[in-house]
């Protein structure tokens, strides 16, 4: 046993599945469920993904005594009261804050705890997050969404975005035509991603109407065209060169979608969606001189 173990108790105002392992670590207090449990969190460390094999290798180090002393001592209060977080809807805080608004901050500071906990175990530090510090991020969160609410990123967990994954999307080709290197690739995938998630919640919120999004993609356009009309008047080394000078002036610029100044990563992830094409579809932007042609040929070899 692990002498001077306390107590933990994680809180959350959301619901617990009772099927959960959350569930049953809360229910484990007996030595037979304490045991089921340790195995199952054994047999779980084995296949976790690569960014949390650091915490399936600390369940791997101790002793199943010292587990199950932990494992005894974790209790899960969920569907917690409103005055100690309660549902979103409830918060005091939140009341002036549209759904859009409240999803943006719940999801960034969970983003911003996932990071800090990841960052802090992959150190060997303890990961304890000071109150004071999640509050400054709170705070933050809050001036961000009530000046621009649209331009909030949803956190998307980078290890569900893998490039190999999006290989055979149209934008993802379109790179690769005028070899850009892998880790700005993958920056792209990034954008991409989180462009798509943006739009997903604008819509689903009706925070950006079809019209204002077809504006606002009508205006990303037109600055692919004016970097395109540019390049007219030079000559290039090369139809490569030419269009990664095109890419990288294109993404330089700066998008506003009503009013409000977009962050880089839904500007180019709106870009790439633009250059994003399939079977049935075309591009209505590329990079390479000769995009269209090399379109053709893609679908014509799939």
């Amino acid at each position: 046993m692990v002498a001077g173990l306390r107590r933990n108790t994680q809180v959350t105002n959301g619901a617990v599945d009772s099927n959960s392992l959350a569930a049953r670590i809360n229910a484990a207090k007996t030595p037979t469920d304490i045991d089921s449990v340790v195995s199952e969190l054994r047999d779980m460390a084995d296949g976790l993904r690569d960014d949390l094999q650091q915490f399936a290798s600390k369940v791997r180090e101790v002793s199943s005594d010292q587990l199950a002393a932990l494992v005894g001592r974790i209790f899960v209060f969920d569907n917690v009261p409103a005055r100690f977080g309660g549902k979103l809807e409830d918060l005091p805080s939140l009341r002036f804050l549209s759904d859009l608004q409240r999803e943006a901050v719940f999801d960034n500071a969970a983003g911003w705890v996932r990071r800090f906990v990841l960052s802090a175990a992959t150190g060997g530090k303890p990961a304890l997050i000071n109150r004071d510090a999640f509050d400054h991020q709170l705070r933050s969160l809050f001036r961000r969404v009530s000046v621009a609410p649209l331009a909030v990123v949803f956190e998307t967990p980078d290890s569900a975005v893998d490039p190999v994954n999006y290989q055979s999307y149209g934008f993802f080709q379109q790179l690769d035509w005028i070899d850009t290197d892998f880790d700005f690739v993958r920056d792209c995938v990034i954008h991409y991603v989180h462009a798509r998630v943006a739009r997903v919640k604008w819509t689903d919120t009706d925070a950006v109407s079809e019209a204002e999004l077809r504006v606002y993609e009508d205006d990303l356009k037109m600055k692919w065209k004016l970097q395109v009309r540019r390049e007219s008047s030079r000559r290039y080394a090369s139809s490569i060169v030419q269009g990664q000078e095109r890419l990288t002036e294109t993404l330089a610029a700066d998008s506003i979608l009503n009013g409000q100044l977009m962050p880089k990563s839904i500007t180019c992830g709106s870009l790439h969606a633009l250059a994003d094409f399939d079977a049935e579809s075309d591009p209505e932007i590329g990079w390479h001189p000769d995009f269209m042609k090399m379109v053709k040929a893609a679908k014509d070899k799939s």
